[in-house]
């Protein structure tokens, strides 16, 4: 563990090294020049994203002993305290960094974060409108109104923050995660399926999987709605969930239950294509474990018929019993029971 830990830093110090060169480069050539401790900066954004806070709070700090005056490094420290769950240590980070640079307009979207969870919606307003449009921060600041006036019940209000951000940005996965999970609640779930599939096609967050799972249950899309919240529950969905277990049994005694389709016999996957796209045919156990990619690449509009031979992307025999082909297209998503004999 100790081994995967180094390799995973030393690739992020070897491409921010790459970055700073690329830049140096740039800067023989531009007057631009970089404030003390910018490379510390990059380098625990970096190590931040992955979740090694402890070793990008180093390099934060590191950024500040270079220069006192660093509002990135004490915007950097506040994410981390944020992401932590102690948000009183990271508003006082957050307000240094606003005290240093006022123009930092990351630092007022976080601290609007803060007070949206913890119910003040008006001093969440109060530093959110302190955030230009133009801000790369704008959409998310009203992802997250938009969720919050979907948990007040707020509907109107939550679907104007949701199509605020679709004029933003053209299409976005919140914007449409949000704007689904409002269909849903309204009831319907043919609108909620368009903009969920629209959303997965963009990223395939956790929120998305669930959300398009449960849609696509309510549509009687079992298999397809059984692998995407198992393919949510590998992904972190939470252990002491009641409700998600209960409906990922249901949804496997549904599958155990129901004989296999006609057009999908045994081993045999038949699919047709409307366009030419990109696409994956892959073979999952009812654990949600990807077994084997069957095909991954471009195909032409067309008929096709794909066998799966019963092993692993290793060559082994899988265990006998029930498995799922999964077809992803470039706007789509067909899954079907497979029988292993």
């Amino acid at each position: 563990m100790e081994q995967l830990k180094r390799n995973k830093i030393f690739r992020l110090i070897s491409g921010c090294l790459t970055l700073l060169a690329v830049l140096s480069l740039n800067c023989l050539k531009s007057p631009v020049k970089l404030s003390p401790g910018y490379e510390f900066i990059q380098l625990g954004n970096a190590l931040l994203e992955q979740g090694m806070y402890d070793e990008a709070d180093a390099k934060f700090h590191e950024a500040l002993s270079n220069d006192p005056n660093s509002a990135e490094a004490y915007l950097g420290l506040g994410r981390i305290w944020l992401a932590r769950g102690v948000p009183f240590r990271a508003r006082l980070h957050l307000h240094k960094a606003i005290q240093t640079d006022k123009k930092l307009y990351a630092a007022y979207g976080y601290l609007g974060d803060i007070y949206l969870l913890s119910g003040d919606l008006e001093r969440a307003l109060e530093y959110y409108e302190k955030c230009p449009p133009e801000d790369p921060h704008y959409p998310e600041i009203h992802f997250h109104l938009g969720n919050f006036y979907l948990e007040q019940g707020n509907l109107e209000a939550s679907r104007n923050e949701f199509e605020l951000i679709e004029s933003i940005t053209g299409s976005s996965w919140q914007g449409c995660l949000g704007l689904g999970r409002i269909c849903h609640l309204s009831g319907d779930q043919t609108g909620a399926e368009e903009y969920l599939m629209k959303a997965f096609m963009i990223k395939k967050e956790p929120a998305i999987l669930e959300a398009l799972g449960e849609v696509l249950a309510d549509l009687h899309k079992f298999e397809e709605a059984y692998l995407l919240l198992r393919r949510f529950y590998l992904s972190g969905g939470p252990d002491d969930n009641p409700e998600l277990i209960s409906r990922l049994e249901e949804l496997k005694d549904q599958l155990l239950s129901a004989e296999l389709e006609p057009e999908c016999p045994g081993n045999k996957v038949e699919f047709k294509l409307s366009f030419n796209q990109k696409i994956e045919v892959a073979v999952f156990d009812l654990e949600g474990n990807k077994i084997k990619i069957l095909f991954k690449g471009y195909l032409s509009k067309g008929n096709y018929n794909l066998q799966w031979d019963g092993k692993d992307e290793a060559g082994q025999a899988a265990p006998a019993g029930l498995y799922l082909a999964n077809i992803e297209g470039e706007s789509f998503i067909d899954t079907r029971k497979l029988s292993n004999l």
